[in-house]
């Protein structure tokens, strides 16, 4: 199982991909290229 907070982290992250996308489409392929490592 995976811990919750790790969870939340995750979710985290994928948000602040999306807003970086709504804001500069090239800033969120630069912070999911970072997540995904």
């Amino acid at each position: 199982m995976v811990p919750a907070a790790d969870m939340a982290v995750a979710l985290l992250a994928m948000l602040s991909a999306l807003a970086a996308q709504a804001w500069d489409g090239e800033a969120s392929l630069e912070i999911i290229v970072t997540v995904e490592r």
